[in-house]
């Protein structure tokens, strides 16, 4: 606290598990206020029960002219980027989060397409007459056979059809195609949008992780 003070720092963010009893309670005893908790979400790839989801990317392209790309299928071509960049931020705004949410540039959306990490055939997009109304991001995790969805949004105007969970099920599909065991995802425990789709699909809910700020006083 006093190394703090001395560089003029305005607050001290720390993070602990739901089930830390004695790390919450020494927290909340020196004035830590929570912020956020947020679970993650684990799905057995082949556990996944596929004929039961069977027929929702059909069923998107008939009903509403709405396609499912992977990001390998679209071009990413200097448009391309500016309309991830620009759905990107559409969506990330109403994605529950402690403080508030200014935007990502489009220079650190462009240098996320690049990442070694990105895992292109799972990284969803869904397009409608040639404009993004959604995504689900999907990044390799290191030393697990394992996919991490970053993000997964619609468009505010384009929600209730179902095109969240089916780019969640086609990320599913090509998982299983490609060997990989586990479907990993964390959500802020009031999402209770996502947390049910998410739980529709099979993944089990593990143990949320707090988030504490203080303010510090000067």
């Amino acid at each position: 606290m006093d190394e703090l003070e001395e560089k003029d720092s305005k607050k001290l963010a720390v993070h602990t598990r739901e089930d830390k009893e004695r790390s919450i309670r020494f927290l909340e005893d020196r004035g830590f206020k929570e912020t956020q908790r947020e679970c993650e979400l684990v799905l057995n790839v082949d556990d996944f029960d596929f004929e039961e989801f069977s027929g929702l990317e059909e069923r998107l392209d008939e009903d509403h002219g709405i396609e499912l790309r992977s990001l390998d299928e679209i071009r990413l071509d200097e448009e391309d980027k500016r309309k991830l960049h620009e759905l990107y931020n559409e969506v990330y705004k109403d994605v529950p989060i402690s403080g508030e949410y200014t935007g990502k540039d489009y220079d650190r959306v462009v240098k996320s397409l690049e990442s070694p990490k990105l895992f292109p055939e799972a990284y969803i997009v869904a397009v409608k007459d040639d404009r993004f109304i959604g995504l689900s991001s999907k990044e390799e995790i290191d030393g697990e056979n394992a996919l991490f969805t970053q993000l997964t949004g619609v468009r505010e105007n384009h929600r209730g059809k179902g095109i969240a969970t089916a780019m969640k099920v086609k990320a599913i599909e090509i998982a299983s195609e490609k060997g990989i065991q586990k479907m990993k995802t964390s959500t802020e425990t009031g999402n209770e949008a996502m947390l049910h789709i998410a739980q529709k699909l099979g993944y089990e809910k593990k143990l949320a992780w707090i988030s504490y700020e203080k303010v510090l006083e000067r």
